[in-house]
């Protein structure tokens, strides 16, 4: 079984969760809500609250520049870098221990981190996230890949406007698992 989650850090932290090629909704269309994710120390809230571009954004607001500087290369700027820093801190840490919780529970081979922000950043977010999964204790499960999505700003829109067109025109699993003597 293959298995990978691929989740959107943009207003709010999003994913999907795909087994075997599947993409998996739950019973609820709520698997791999990861924004809903509880923080994984004693802190109240959810990683949304600490892992969203929003919260970069109001950071960058608070300071007097645009909101919009958290999606494009004035993030990175001397002048702003250390909200960035603050914010990657707290988001990556809490990013990792969502992806092990994830790989304990799923087995994911591999997590696909994509985004709203400049590319610069959501390599250092994977970069530091990575270095924050190794610290994490690995007996009895898999660390799972992380690779950079390749959609940017607009995967979350495309997750969701194929949602509709896989529920209604890929073709149901359960027809190639029939047993050959029904």
């Amino acid at each position: 079984m293959c298995s990978s989650a691929r989740s959107s850090i943009g207003t709010f932290v999003v994913g999907g969760l795909v087994i075997d090629g599947r993409l998996h909704a739950g019973p609820n269309d709520n698997a791999s809500a990861i924004g809903s994710l509880p923080l994984a120390d004693a802190r109240p809230g959810q990683l949304l609250n600490t892992a969203s571009v929003y919260v970069l954004e109001k950071a960058f607001a608070a300071a007097g520049a645009p909101a919009a500087t958290a999606h494009d290369a004035r993030a990175c700027s001397p002048e702003l870098r250390g909200l960035s820093e603050a914010w990657m801190r707290e988001s990556c840490p809490a990013l990792a221990a969502s992806i092990a919780s994830a790989s304990a529970l799923l087995d994911l081979e591999v997590v696909v981190i994509d985004g709203e922000i400049d590319r610069a950043l959501l390599r250092e977010v994977i970069g530091r996230t990575g270095d924050a999964l190794d610290a994490f204790d690995w007996q009895g499960m898999t660390r799972s890949r992380l690779v950079e999505g390749q959609i940017g700003p607009d995967a979350r829109a495309m997750g969701g406007a194929i949602l509709p067109l896989y529920a209604h025109f890929a073709p149901k699993h359960e027809l190639f698992l029939k047993p050959l003597d029904a």
